[in-house]
């Protein structure tokens, strides 16, 4: 055992400051529809509202929390329903208010409100660098063949985004999503490099993303694109997302009383509904917790009495899931790969997923695998060496037709930069030659280059400097990952990918030499 945290960051950044790290405790599976209802207790009716009560909060969680992440958006100066909000400039050290933030793309997020009819998102030109419009549905459900470099190619176009009210055909659009809610979740990536030059032109990309009702779209107004992307509203971005002295969402919803929880439930499910494969749940809800979406819940004291511990029981159990369910392990990386950004009515992955990495890509896109191990099995350690070989090119592998590109982050123990006198946090394979046949290493560890003299380390290769004596974490991020690197189609759940990232190698401690 590593730790007793895990932390589950092979899934995605942890957007709002959501901490991915989460207790290695044990927990009884009480969010599954499959669980016993009444275990080995004798009062099976109050075991009962017990037990669907703490599946109502698995069940709802990503919804609630999604409704909490968009009002803490909204809060942001210019901070608007159907408007973007962007990043303008890459995290460092001193930004701590988002774990694993990463330097390879800039963000633009903004989220939709669906009830009032479409929204149409024109997205502009983009040659020579990914970029992803990921959409995601209330439930944090990533739709499939969003905006995208991979997705929808390099072309300015235009597509409709429709809600589950709307009837009817949207022309003059390049596609439509219908979503199954009127809440919606754009959670944008622009690549970036180095240097003040490509940050003005990852600045000019963004703002060509713009959102239009369909009137101003039918009528070709584009005043709100100007609006929406001034440069003078957005400042710089969403570091700094919650006002001071605000809770972050996670703690919000994590602190919320039951009978609160399930009112508000039920008034959210009105305009987003649960998909047809939720209403045996939802007829068992309402059967023993008297729930009705889109009614006031308004239980007796004593159901209240029995509903109030589930909260607890239900994040134990989504805990519980998030450490020895998401993924597998292989050579000191975890993988998260199947299953993830689509959940079918597999509700506590889908909550344990949105407790740990909210807003998680679908594999297809990009993916994340992190590594708290080296090859001895033993936690990475800033004082001491390692190296990270990617030998005989046989790097990361990604969709060069589709801009992919891999990068190695490195992060001290809560998820944050490490301050270092290289300025030195990541290593894009865009710095490689781009005719390169030699391996790859990334020499990990130490405050000093020095210290790596009898290791082989050249002007050829790279250096993560770790400052530090506590524990580090590494984390590869593949973007348009190629189908080497994800799970075969058609294999075991258990089946490994072709491609899976190498072991980190130990080369002994930092003043050994």
């Amino acid at each position: 055992m590593v730790s007793k945290w895990m932390c589950v960051t092979a899934i995605v950044l942890a957007t709002l400051g959501i901490s991915a790290c989460v207790p290695a405790e044990e927990a009884p599976d009480v969010a599954s529809d499959r669980a016993p209802l009444c275990g080995g207790t004798k009062n099976c009716e109050d075991s009962e509202i017990g037990h669907t009560a703490q599946q109502a909060y698995v069940y709802g969680y990503p919804l609630m929390l999604m409704e909490y992440t968009k009002r803490a958006l909204l809060q942001q100066p210019g901070g608007q329903v159907n408007r973007f909000l962007h990043q303008h400039r890459r995290p460092d050290p001193s930004d701590t208010a988002v774990v694993r933030p990463n330097q390879d793309t800039l963000y633009s997020v903004a989220f939709l409100d669906l009830s009032d009819g479409p929204q149409i998102l024109d997205v502009p030109e983009v040659r020579d660098r990914y970029f992803l419009l990921q959409l995601l549905d209330g439930w944090s459900t990533s739709i499939a063949g969003s905006p995208g470099t991979a997705n929808t190619g390099t072309e300015a176009q235009s597509f409709a985004i429709v809600g589950p009210g709307y009837e009817g055909s949207v022309d003059g659009v390049s596609g439509t999503y219908h979503l199954d809610t009127n809440l919606v979740w754009i959670l944008g990536r622009t690549r970036i490099k180095q240097g003040e030059r490509d940050r003005v032109e990852v600045i000019r990309t963004q703002r060509g993303y713009c959102l239009r009702s369909l009137a101003d779209f039918q009528n070709g107004d584009r005043s709100n694109c100007e609006r929406s992307v001034s440069l003078s509203d957005v400042g710089e971005g969403l570091l700094g997302m919650l006002l001071p002295e605000t809770p972050p969402p996670p703690e919000i919803v994590g602190n919320m009383a039951m009978g609160r929880f399930l009112m508000e439930l039920a008034t959210l499910m009105a305009d987003n509904p649960g998909y047809p494969a939720d209403d045996a749940l939802l007829s068992r809800f309402e059967n023993v917790l008297g729930f009705v979406v889109g009614k006031p819940y308004t239980p007796s004291l004593s159901v209240l009495a029995a509903i109030q511990p589930a909260r607890e029981a239900a994040l134990r159990s989504m805990r519980a899931h998030a450490v020895g369910g998401l993924g597998q392990q292989s050579a000191g990386w975890s993988l998260a790969l199947r299953d993830i950004g689509e959940y079918g009515d597999d509700y506590l992955r889908r909550a344990a997923v949105a407790l740990v990495g909210f807003g998680a890509n679908l594999p297809k896109d990009a993916i994340y695998p992190t590594s708290m191990a080296d090859d001895r099995d033993q936690p990475l350690r800033g004082d001491q060496r390692y190296r990270l070989r990617f030998a005989d090119n046989k790097s990361p592998p990604v969709v060069a037709r589709f801009d992919g590109f891999w990068s190695v982050s490195l992060y001290d123990d809560i998820g944050f930069f490490i301050e270092n006198p290289e300025q030195r946090y990541v290593v894009h394979s865009w710095e490689l030659e781009p005719a390169t046949d030699r391996d790859v290493d990334i020499y990990i560890g130490c405050d000093d280059r020095a210290a790596f003299d009898g290791d082989g380390l050249s002007g050829d290769d790279f250096w993560l400097p770790a400052a530090t004596t506590d524990p580090i974490v590494l984390t590869l991020r593949m973007y348009a990952p190629g189908d080497a690197a994800l799970p075969p189609e058609g294999g075991a759940d258990d089946d490994l990918p072709a491609w899976t990232p190498p072991a980190i190698e130990w080369l002994g401690a930092c003043s050994a030499l």
